[in-house]
Formats: structure tokens, C-alpha cells, sequence
């Protein structure tokens, strides 16, 4: 069964430029802890002239006037949703400072070149530092950034990708959980659409670090490692740098199998305790992806959202398929 992939994704990164020292090293046995341990980095991002707030403000209203608003997130504020989005960005920049309130800008890369060329130097280096062959088994990378009010607080969740957090402006606290807090069940619901299917449980605390960022640190998160964030006493400018490969994206398909299965009442075994039935599970949920995915959201969620859906036979046919595959 093929893998639901976005084809002209890893054909581009192959044409990427090489590392252009943006991360620092100094201990290149770091990297041996990739997706499976949090660790710390230097880069060299902090005064880069792609980050800073005018020229953000400018590619954002760009994408907006292009695109409509769906690659920036403002929040809904009474006030701000009442102005046109020209004014609104601009606005709501200058709400940061004195404010409570965040914004985002997400797939930097599909709305400058600059932004393009600078994910494909930094998953080359990392590739570099990590011996992984990424570029090949790549489905999905993208950069977001994120200008943050004084002591905003991110809430406790976690995500799909492989993930860094490169502190640009400002200064914060990331904890970061170990992945034994994490139920099965919330990483079913996670997979099944519920972004913020992760809950904060008395006690959990004390099974996380806390890494301190400062502009130019960067901290590693492993893929589905719960995560908090507090901003310190500035404003924050933060880039995330995440990536997918198809090893992530058959554990999500098997995942959204074992979501299904535990609604018509069965016990499914957890992906990696039988990896013949976790074949099945993400083959199963395949033939229901798009064949030609152009989203990380299409990649990830249109098989389940198939599946879902009450007005589909296909909800009948998977689950009878699966349940020989509990």
C-alpha cells in the first residue's frame, strides 16, 4: 500500500543548498537523542533580518491579500475582527507589547522563497548532524512563527511532528513531559481531530524539564512529548521548525485505526507491539487518504475524516476490516 505523500516535497528538499550554519554544534552526540529525548542547541537566527516584526507584518498581509487569511492566526478580539486585515495585523502587533495575546504565521516557506531556502539549509544540517537520511523520508517540514505577549502561557499539549523551537526575541520556559504521561487513548483522540486531546493531571509536573530560552538557544521536541510554554517578561518572537517522516505518519494511521476500534468496543494493542497488525491498521485507513496530498493536514487526517463521516459507506466497509485487526 502506498504512503499518502506530497510527491513534489522531498524532490524539492533534494535541490536544497546544504547547511548554512544556522545551528551551532557543539556536541554532535546530541543528536543521537533525535525524536527520542529533548535537547538544546545554538543557532544563529536571533538578529536575522526574515524575523524581525516589519518584515513579518509585510508577508503576512502579503499571504492574506494572496491567499485569505488561513497560513495567519490574530486573535478574536471584539475589536481587531471588526477592522480589515490590513489594519488588523498591524494593529494587533502593536497590542503585544502592552497585551495578552499571541499571533502565528504558519508555512513561512510557502509564502517567501527566503523562508523556503532557509528550511531547506537547516533540515540539511540537520540531516548532517544526525546521520538520518530526513531528506529522503520527509513527507511533511514547514516553518511558524509566533509573536507572543509578556507571560503568555501556551498550554499543555503535544503534536505530530518531529519539532524545534528556535528563541528569536524575548526569553521563555518550555517544559517538556516525558512520554509516559501521555494516555493511549489521548493520542487516539489527538489523531482522530482533537488537537487538545492531551490533559494536564495533578502531579505531572514533576516528570517534566524545563529548558530556559533565550534568543538564540533552541530546545528539541520530540514528536508527541507534551509541552507547556511560559513566556518571560519581553515580547517573544519564536520559530518552529517541524518536520514528518512516513515512520510518524503509518504510527498516526495506526493510531486512527485503533480509534475506531475501541469505538465498536474492542481492546486495541498500542502501535509497536505487533508490527504486522499495525500494517494492517495504517493500510486500512490509507485507502481512505487522499491519493495526492497537498496539506500536512491532508496527510495526516483525510483517511480518518472518511471514516468518520456518517454519510459514508466507508465507515462500515473499515470497520469491518478492522476488526480482525485489533
Amino acid at each position: 500500500m502506498s504512503i499518502a505523500t506530497n510527491d513534489n516535497f522531498g524532490s524539492d528538499f533534494d535541490r536544497g543548498k546544504g547547511g548554512s550554519g544556522v545551528i551551532e554544534v557543539e556536541r554532535k552526540s546530541d543528536w543521537d537523542a533525535l525524536n527520542r529525548a529533548p535537547f538544546t542547541f545554538r543557532h544563529h537566527l536571533e538578529n536575522h533580518p526574515l524575523f524581525a516584526i516589519p518584515r513579518l507584518v509585510n508577508i503576512a498581509e502579503s499571504a492574506v491579500e494572496k491567499r485569505g487569511p488561513r497560513n495567519v492566526y490574530v486573535p478574536d478580539d471584539p475589536e481587531l475582527k471588526n477592522l480589515p486585515w490590513k489594519q488588523r495585523l498591524p494593529e494587533a502587533v502593536r497590542r503585544i507589547e502592552g497585551g495578552s495575546l499571541w499571533l502565528k504565521i504558519s508555512q513561512l516557506q510557502e509564502l517567501h522563497s527566503d523562508y523556503r531556502d532557509l528550511l531547506q539549509d537547516i533540515l540539511a544540517q540537520m540531516e548532517d548532524f544526525s546521520g538520518l537520511p530526513l531528506r529522503r523520508t520527509v513527507t511533511w517540514a514547514g516553518l511558524t512563527v509566533f509573536i507572543a505577549s509578556p507571560n503568555v502561557v501556551t498550554p499543555y499539549h503535544f503534536d505530530h511532528d518531529t519539532n524545534f523551537l528556535f528563541q528569536i526575541r524575548g526569553e521563555k520556559d518550555v517544559y517538556l513531559f516525558d512520554r509516559s504521561v501521555v494516555l493511549e487513548q489521548e493520542i487516539e483522540h489527538f489523531y482522530a481531530g482533537d488537537l487538545m486531546a492531551g490533559k494536564f493531571r495533578e502531579g505531572m509536573i514533576d516528570k517534566s524539564g524545563v529548558f530556559h530560552l533565550a534568543p538564540g538557544t533552541a530546545v528539541h521536541h520530540p514528536p508527541l512529548a507534551p509541552h507547556l510554554i511560559k513566556n518571560g517578561d519581553n515580547v517573544s518572537i519564536s520559530l518552529s521548525m517541524f518536520y514528518a517522516d512516513r515512520f510518524l505518519d503509518e504510527r498516526a494511521r495506526t493510531y486512527q485505526a485503533n480509534y475506531c476500534l475501541r469505538r465498536l468496543g474492542l481492546g486495541p494493542r498500542p502501535p509497536g507491539q505487533n508490527p504486522f497488525r499495525d500494517r494492517l491498521k495504517s493500510a486500512a485507513i490509507n485507502i481512505f487518504s487522499k491519493s495526492h496530498p497537498k496539506t500536512q493536514d491532508d496527510i495526516l487526517y483525510s483517511g480518518i475524516r472518511r471514516v468518520l463521516s456518517p454519510r459514508r459507506s466507508a465507515n462500515r466497509i473499515v470497520k469491518r476490516a478492522l476488526r480482525g485487526a485489533g
